[in-house]
């Protein structure tokens, strides 16, 4: 019944993908401790897509959006995380 949703990594280039995990990597291993805190609010968020790493509400890559230190959570959830 129906088809299987595949793999997201089989739409996207290897450059996309490279960049996508180094972004994930970074944030993960707090190579800037606020952008570490700020994923990790937007990981708990339910504006959060994990499958693509996306906020619903402003539709963002947020792996790489938190580490723009002159951009803000559009709900305002990152007040206090510079």
């Amino acid at each position: 019944m129906g088809t299987p949703i595949p793999d997201e990594d089989l739409f996207q280039t290897p450059e996309v993908k490279a960049r996508r995990e180094a972004d994930e990597k970074a944030v993960e291993e707090g190579v800037l401790e606020y952008a570490k805190r700020r994923y990790k609010i937007c990981k708990e968020c339910t504006e959060f897509n994990n499958i693509v790493k996306v906020c619903t509400e402003c539709y963002c890559f947020m792996p790489a959006k938190v580490l723009i230190k002159e951009i803000n959570c559009p709900l305002g959830r990152w007040r206090n995380e510079v």
